[in-house]
Formats: structure tokens, sequence, C-alpha cells
């Protein structure tokens, strides 16, 4: 088909109309734009109504500013402003045992350069057949620690308060023995509701009651039963049986370190007739008394040293006083005597449970009915006259 000529007028034409709607298509945005800036001044000034949308959202923020003006938060808001910057100002002193110091982070560690013998390797570079590995026996860091031993305390203490803070708890426990003796009378009073919760209320933190007693993480805690003197006591992961006399500024601010486990002190309790004997258990297998009076911590019971037996919790009282019933790990509770110098034989064994016993309590008021928790989800409540004896296997 043979291909026809365009007249040039009519590309002229063309070209114009497209000129034409570019001039447009420009002066409808200009305008537009013009138009958005009018609206603007005119919303500005108020000239112009506003929208329904934008009468509803200036009423919502409206409402929300309201709302929170309500709850004071602004208020709350400066008041804790102020007491984190008076906190920041004043530095709280650190009590007790000092923290080991944290190492400064060391850059990048290089890899280590070896020789070809090091590395099992001839002179040419050949690897040489593999040496027979020597079989080295684990060494316990943490050996279980046998025998009596001494009170005497491992931190930053003179012997001179060391042994006056030892025979001041011994005076304690012998003021504490004759007031029973004498048993003049004192009631504990009833406390009603309202003033019970305004006292809680009245709780503060001192700088002075807070105190690091242990190095490591704490497993157990006891207070003394001394009426006009506070003491704490704490056992913590590695054996280490903290005392805080607290008020005290000797020593360690008061904290004396002692050492009678080798593992987590997991219980401790004061012997119900002697506040001044103190009674410790430990995932090592023995089962202590901390005696003031003589200043040792004497074995009350320990497993035979290939028995990786763990005590768990201990309580007194079923049958008397003297008569501690210890819980394992392998689901027994032992009856212990500790008037007896046996330390590895037990009174009786029962097999109560098939898994941990986590913790045993006896019944206040009458002695022959003990309660036990286990792992495997069970709570149950037994009496000794009846429960029948096991042996240990």
């Amino acid at each position: 088909m043979p291909k026809t000529r365009r007249d040039p007028s009519t590309s002229e034409s063309l070209k114009s109309k497209r000129l034409k709607q570019k001039e447009e298509s420009s002066t409808q945005k200009r305008n537009a734009i013009k138009l958005d800036e009018s609206d603007v001044k005119e919303r500005a000034h108020g000239s112009r109504e506003l929208s329904e949308y934008e009468r509803m959202r200036l009423e919502n923020i409206k409402q929300n500013s309201e709302f929170f003006e309500r709850l004071n938060l602004s208020q709350a808001k400066l008041d804790l402003n102020l007491s984190m910057s008076s906190s920041r100002t004043t530095k709280v002193k650190e009590r007790g045992l000092s923290r080991p110091k944290m190492s400064p982070q060391a850059g990048p560690v290089l890899p280590t350069r070896q020789s070809l013998r090091q590395r099992n390797k001839a002179p040419d570079g050949v690897p040489l057949p593999d040496l027979p590995q020597e079989m080295n026996q684990p060494v316990d860091e943490h050996p279980r620690k046998l025998g009596p031993l001494e009170i005497k305390p491992c931190n930053n203490v003179e012997e001179t308060d060391a042994q006056e803070f030892i025979d001041e708890l011994t005076v304690l426990a012998n003021i504490l023995h004759k007031s029973k003796e004498k048993d003049d009378g004192d009631t504990v009073k009833e406390v009603d509701g309202e003033s019970y919760k305004r006292s809680l209320g009245c709780l503060k933190i001192k700088e002075g009651h807070v105190a690091k007693l242990v190095p490591e993480r704490i497993f157990s805690m006891a207070f003394h039963p001394a009426r006009y003197k506070t003491i704490l006591l704490a056992g913590d992961k590695w054996g280490n049986l903290g005392i805080w006399d607290v008020g005290s500024s000797k020593g360690d601010d008061g904290v004396y370190l002692y050492e009678p486990h080798s593992r987590p002190i997991n219980c401790m309790a004061f012997d119900p007739g002697n506040c001044g004997k103190i009674f410790t258990c430990s995932y090592d297998g023995t089962l202590r008394c901390c005696d003031f009076n003589s200043s040792t911590f004497q074995e009350v019971y320990s497993f035979d040293e290939d028995d990786y037996s763990r005590f768990m919790y201990f309580t007194f009282g079923s049958p008397s006083n003297s008569t501690i019933l210890a819980a394992i790990d392998t689901g027994y509770v032992l009856v212990v005597d500790t008037r007896t110098k046996r330390n590895t034989i037990a009174e009786q064994s029962y097999c109560l449970h098939n898994k941990v016993i986590k913790c045993i309590d006896v019944h206040p008021l009458n002695s022959n009915v003990f309660l036990t928790s286990s792992n495997d989800g069970s709570v149950a409540f037994w009496d000794i006259r009846n429960v029948k004896k096991r042996n240990q296997s």
C-alpha cells in the first residue's frame, strides 16, 4: 500500500493543540495550589466553617485531654522526675561483704600461634597419628567437709570481734531460755486489718537495712529469735553461712561469713528449745548444728562418701523437739535424733514418694502428724505411728 504524505498544515495544528493542552493543565495545577493556600489561610483565620469530620476530631482531642487531666498524670510525672533526680544525687553506700570487681572488657581474642609439634604434624606438614588420650579423673572443686568444724569467720573480721559476737549469741540464748522458763505471760496483740494496712504503707527501705551477707546466690534465710536485737542469717549456693548483726559496725558492717558446707544450704532453723543452736542441711549430704556455746559446726548426720544423696528440707518436732525429720532427693524421710553420736545412722527411714521430696512440716498441735510435698505433684500427710519402715536401697 503506498504511503501518503502528511499535510504540513495538519501537523502544525496538532502541535499547537498539544501545547494548548499542556498550558491548560499547568494553569489548572497553579490554580489548585492557590486554592489550597487560600483554604489554609481561611482555616487559620477561622473564616471557613469546619467539616463534620474535623469537628469530631477536635472533640475527641478535647475529651482525651480532659481525661488525662482527671488522671493527674502530669503531677505524677513531675513527682517521679523529682524522686529520680534526688536518687541520682545521693549515692547509697553498700554494706556487708564487698562485691568482686568486674574485669574490664578485653579486646578481640587473636588466634594462638601453634608449632607443627603442637598441632601433631611432621616437619614437612604431614599429619601424624593421634596420640592416646589419658583418662583424667574429674576433680571436685567443692569437696565435702568432714567432721566438726570451728566457727571461725572467713571475711574481714578481727579475731577479738568474732569471739565477742559468738559470746554475745551465747548470752542471748541463755536470756531467751530463762525468759521461757519464767513464762512472763506476754501475749501477742491483735491487730485489725486497717491498722495493719497503714503500718505496711509506712514501710521504707533504709540504707542501713540493706547489706550483702554471702558472696553467691541465697538459698535459705532465717531470723534469730532475739526480741531486742535484730540478727539475720542466710545460706548461699556454695555452702557459705552469713550472719548479720544489724546495727553493728564491726568487721564488714556487722556481717560474719562462715563456711560450714560445700554445696547449697537449702534449709536452716533454730533449735526450738535452744536458740544457741542453728541446724543447717545442704546438697553436700550433711546435716550440721552450729553450736555457739562450743564454737563448732557439729556433724549431726552425713551420708557415706560414695552416696550422693542430697538433703532437701527438714523440720523439728516429730515425735519430740530433739528429733528431726529430714527429706532427701530419693523420696525418703529420715528420722534423726540430735542427741545421739551416730552421725551416719538414722533412727528410721521411710520411703514416702517416688520422686524428690521438696518440703516437709509437722502439725503445730499434733507432733505425730507431718506433711510432705514432692516433685510428683502430690501433697500427703502422715501419722508417724502408722508409717511402715522400709529399708533404704
